[in-house]
């Protein structure tokens, strides 16, 4: 039996990333779902971000999205289902949504980060060490560590690799969490949803769950 949830997040307001339908196999998209729905059992308001139109550089998508998130005011970001689909929410610019523009705190959830972080922020890896180039811990550490963002990791190995590396100084990191209420079965979720349809204006949601 699931523990019933409470209204600890009730008027805090959450802007929250909704990953692209086919990216991992489909699974990050249902695992952002189900947190999202978590969120909103807890009290909290939503408004979701569109990964992929952001990652398209559709910039009449961005310009919507701006003027909806500085409607909505949220309080804070999280990255679902992890943080990297958090560092990838940029403009035309590179100007990270969360972080440069709206100027908010910023939840990074993460396991592998170092890995993943790697291939989002590095690019395509070079051929040869010849090819490679010096700054790519000045890069990692210039998109990670930052005041607005905050950090937690679940595998200290890697939160301690972060660190060591220098990507990631002065940040806090957790070893272990948990979901309120939720029960794994098997593994993994084996929920299925279906996708709304693909919106040209962003979509805001509130605490209930149904779009306004």
């Amino acid at each position: 039996m699931a523990v019933p949830f409470s209204n600890t997040l009730k008027g805090v307001k959450v802007a929250v990333t909704r990953p692209p339908a086919v990216w991992f196999g489909g699974l990050d998209r249902v695992h952002a779902h189900d947190l999202a729905a978590d969120l909103r059992r807890m009290g909290a308001t939503l408004f979701e971000v569109d990964v992929e139109r952001l990652v398209l550089k559709d910039n009449d998508y961005t310009s919507l999205l701006l003027d909806g998130l500085r409607e909505f005011r949220p309080d804070i970001a999280l990255a679902l289902p992890n943080g990297g689909y958090g560092v990838i929410c940029t403009d035309s610019e590179g100007r990270n949504i969360f972080r440069d523009i709206l100027q908010i705190p910023t939840i990074l959830l993460w396991d592998h980060g170092p890995f993943q972080f790697c291939s989002l922020l590095l690019g395509q890896l070079p051929e040869t060490p010849a090819e490679s180039t010096d700054d790519a811990i000045a890069r990692f550490r210039a998109a990670l560590d930052h005041p607005l963002y905050i950090h937690y990791s679940p595998d200290k190995g890697h939160a301690a690799l972060a660190r060591a590396l220098g990507a990631i100084v002065c940040q806090p990191s957790i070893t272990s969490f948990s979901r309120p209420g939720h029960v794994l079965r098997g593994g993994a979720s084996r929920k299925r949803i279906r996708a709304g349809p693909n919106s040209r204006s962003p979509a805001m949601y509130t605490s209930n769950g149904r779009g306004r």
